[in-house]
């Protein structure tokens, strides 16, 4: 339309001029301009001034709302600023309300630059249940060029294909821009769509729709923050994405498309290499440290080899650490936490803290109060920032990078708040905790917890530094709370079951003398094979998996010891039909094949699965149901677990297939594997684990 209207006659040009004016008038638009609460501050730039202009430019039916968030009744679009103040949107206005809005087809516009605060927004906006599995910050224009925005290919399954036509073929290379990832929820309902990504590198999204299947509203965020003024093309999307929603172009989605993302959950767990012998030793590690305290077994003593002597009479470089198993990953949770007692931190006196080996007492104090409260190594808390506030108003900051002030300030107003409950669950009680608030919770490299490390030396000589230049303040105890920031490293797994029925009956062991023998193609025994090969990368019947059929429509998997179950994933490679999940209860022992009467509670539950072939079924099962961050105290034993943790065991879990009323011999449904994330409870044999962890293991 663009294309064709640049050689229109005089009267053409007039009536599409005309059309368009009408659809933008027609639209009636709110603008949020407020200061009130911490979310913009207007002499910080002239952003958002700019984008008021913009609209008004525009000729919609504009809304200024410069106290608060406005009524949304009656409005097609509403417009939010980047947000430049120290408080998130989502902490300081009623979300409850702008997902209302969206519920009902409205249409929200963001502009972007804090990727926290899009994720946080959009996730409460749009119902998202779960977590954000990849929506990190790619980079922006300030330093250099990521690229000139260009459409996606994507973009056409967001809009009808008619008001796509009409759409910019490429944004201005403007300096504030700022790009994302491509971002992925693990929602089976999510749906989002990279709308202009970089010229050369399409992993950077600078303007990105979020939706949900079945929900007529949706989420939009721009990368331009208007501070720069207007830009023609930005603006023309501005006005397309406002006036084509309010005509009515916006194409709901029927399902999420997680799937389609490339980092989609399967090409995460991919397989890897055979692990080397050391691994059992990461395993081990895992299992009483992970996610929870695993009571160690007493340690079987072995003889230590004499050390042979070194050429230059210094000891020898220590080795690498080994590599971690296939399914192993690293998790890490940002937390923020208010104490009152700063005694406990050996604080009282600053002068004592004047050196760098008095500092590294004090962050040690620190890491092992941490590690002893979560059941965590203290190597495996880190502590990013400390922040001293006073009665008086006196705040002493350490920050732990050059950005990490402003983001201390947003920290505490971010992100999930800990309940009481929640605040002992996690950390227990030896700690006097006023507040908790969890920041993020998200999958880590080696590489990324290295880069943690560094910015944990890096805080030790700032708090330093902080202690001398704030040492009469810090020598009173004035209605003083002490803020820390700090992370949490976990080892989770994501392993398979054990044990299943075999289709004659009887429960067999994927360690059975008789399992090869029982392990044939399409049985339920290919759910718990951790050595057979991947299916192919296509939407078939594959011999490696399990076909449901007319008259076996349940497969039951089995867990040899105890678990509390966070996560669980189902690959299916042809017609999909998982309706239904429920755990089976551990009841002291391995099942013994009658679980019937051990079922417990039902974990997913739908009327049909909408998920295509090839992709990946992720169920997640919340800390208070999954019992996951429940304390496991030393003494207890798989036969006899302590009062909240019985209740929480899981023995295995029953999965319920179905099948279209029409479907012939050869519909299946076909599930490749079932792989589940969680934490053993007192671990008998780590043999075990590392088996069923390496599925590359031939």
């Amino acid at each position: 339309m663009r294309s064709s209207s640049a050689c229109a006659g005089p009267l053409a040009l007039a009536v599409l001029v005309a059309a368009l004016a009408c659809a933008s008038a027609s639209s009636r638009v709110a603008l949020y301009m407020s200061e009130s609460d911490g979310v913009l501050d207007l002499k910080w730039n002239n952003g958002p001034s700019n984008l008021q202009k913009q609209l008004v430019q525009a000729g919609f039916d504009l809304k200024v709302a410069a106290d608060g968030q406005p009524r949304l009744t009656g409005v097609d679009a509403y417009v939010i600023p980047a947000q430049n103040g120290h408080t998130f949107y989502s902490a300081a206005e009623d979300m409850s309300a702008v997902a209302s809005f969206v519920e009902n087809g409205g249409l929200v516009v963001m502009l972007g630059g804090n990727v926290e605060a899009d994720r946080e927004f959009v996730a409460k906006a749009l119902g998202y249940q779960g977590s954000w599995s990849a929506c990190k910050h790619a980079g922006c224009n300030s330093k250099s060029s990521q690229g000139v925005p260009l459409l996606a290919e994507q973009a056409s399954s967001f809009f009808s294909s008619k008001a796509q036509d009409a759409w910019p073929a490429s944004l201005e290379d403007a300096k504030t821009i700022s790009f994302n990832t491509w971002c992925r929820h693990e929602d089976v309902e999510a749906f989002t769509i990279p709308l202009y990504t970089a010229a050369g590198d399409e992993t950077k999204v600078a303007a990105q729709a979020f939706g949900k299947a079945g929900v007529s509203g949706a989420v939009v965020v721009l990368g331009y923050s208007w501070k720069e003024g207007a830009k023609a093309r930005w603006g023309e999307l501005l006005e397309k994405l406002v006036s084509d929603f309010a005509a009515g172009a916006y194409v709901v989605p029927a399902q999420g498309n997680a799937d389609e993302h490339p980092e989609a959950v399967d090409s995460v767990l991919e397989s890897a290499a055979d692990v080397a012998d050391e691994a059992a030793e990461v395993v081990r590690r895992f299992l009483q440290s992970a996610a929870g305290t695993y009571p160690s077994p007493a340690p079987t003593p072995s003889p230590s080899p004499s050390p042979s002597p070194s050429p230059s009479g210094t000891a020898p470089p220590s080795p690498p650490s080994p590599p971690l198993p296939p399914g192993i990953a690293l998790v890490v949770e940002d937390f923020t936490i208010t104490i009152s007692n700063q005694a406990l931190l050996n604080i009282t006196d600053p002068s004592s803290t004047d050196t760098p080996a008095e500092v590294e007492k004090l962050v040690n104090t620190i890491k092992n109060l941490l590690s002893a409260s979560v059941g965590l190594q203290p190597e495996n808390v880190l502590i990013r920032g400390i922040r001293w506030r006073y009665a008086n108003g006196t705040v002493v900051t350490v920050a732990f990078s050059s950005g990490g002030l402003r983001r201390m300030a947003l920290e505490m107003s971010a992100g999930k708040v800990f309940t009481h409950d929640e605040i002992v669950d996690k950390f227990g009680t030896a700690l006097p905790i006023r507040r908790a608030v969890m920041e993020a919770s998200s999958p880590a490299t080696e590489d990324d917890l290295l880069q943690l490390r560094d910015e944990e030396t890096e805080a030790k000589a700032q708090i330093g530094q902080a202690l001398l230049e704030h040492r009469r303040v810090l020598q009173t105890n004035d209605g003083l709370v002490v803020e820390i920031l700090f992370t949490l490293v976990y080892y989770t797994e994501n392993m398979t079951g054990q044990g299943t029925l075999l289709p004659a009956g009887p429960l067999i062991w994927y360690d059975s003398p008789n399992f090869a023998a029982n392990n044939k193609n399409l049985s339920t025994t290919q759910l718990i094979d951790p050595w057979k090969p991947e299916c192919p990368a296509k939407c078939a019947a594959c011999p490696f998996s399990w076909k449901a059929t007319a008259g076996s429509l349940v497969v039951p998997i089995f867990f040899k010891e105890p678990m509390n179950i966070n996560r669980i994933f189902i690959k299916q490679v042809r017609n999909s039909g998982v309706v239904k999940v429920q755990y089976i209860k551990w009841t002291g022992a391995p099942s013994n094949g009658n679980y019937a009467p051990d079922l417990g509670r039902v974990i997913y539950n739908v009327s049909k699965d909408v998920s295509k072939c090839q992709s990946v079924l992720s169920i997640r099962v919340g800390p208070v149901k999954s019992g996951i961050n429940i304390k496991v105290p030393a003494g207890g034993s798989q036969a006899n677990l302590p009062g909240k943790l019985k209740d929480k065991a899981v023995g295995g879990v029953l999965i319920t297939m179905q099948r279209i009323p029409s479907a012939g011999a050869n519909y299946g449904p076909f599930v490749e594997w079932v792989r589940f994330q969680g934490r053993v409870l007192y671990p008998a044999s780590v043999g075990v684990y590392k088996t069923v962890l390496d599925r590359a293991r031939k």
